[in-house]
């Protein structure tokens, strides 16, 4: 079996993975709590009803679907890395730094663009309490070490 084979095999074999996982979460747990952390905080900041917490539970599902994912990327490129400083290999390490650079430029977009989605379940009213608590965005996410007193 050639290279490009085995990738093809992997990726489509990943792919069928995220689908089920979203789809074991939208059907069989579609009621699936908040947990506490950013996403109670994020639903209550906002003023969610029901159906934009259930909406939204939705959007956080496929969100950590979309990261996981990315995130097992990372570590397999990382492995790789740390592969070169045994072997050497300079152009691999470049490249796999690069790669790793992108990957985490990717998770941005993620992010950024599940904060974009989180505004359209927003009603009119909602809106400037989404203003409000983008400002507050990486401050909510830091780590519990980083975050600032207020």
């Amino acid at each position: 079996m050639n290279k490009n084979k085995l990738i093809t095999y992997v990726a489509i074999g990943l792919l069928i993975t995220n689908l089920m996982l979203i789809g074991f979460i939208f059907f069989i747990q579609p009621n699936a709590h908040l947990h506490e952390g950013p996403q109670k905080i994020i639903a209550e900041r906002l003023h969610f009803d029901k159906k934009q917490i259930a909406d939204y539970d939705k959007l956080i599902a496929v969100h950590r679907v979309e990261i996981k994912t990315n995130d097992s990327l990372i570590r397999q490129a990382k492995n790789k890395l740390y592969g070169c400083i045994t072997s050497n290999n300079l152009a691999l390490k470049d490249s796999l730094e690069k790669k790793l650079g992108q990957l985490q430029m990717d998770i941005e977009e993620i992010n950024y663009n599940h904060f974009l989605e989180i505004k359209k379940l927003c009603k009119e009213n909602q809106l400037t309490y989404y203003d409000d608590l983008v400002k507050d965005l990486a401050q909510l996410f830091a780590k519990p070490g980083q975050r600032a007193k207020h």
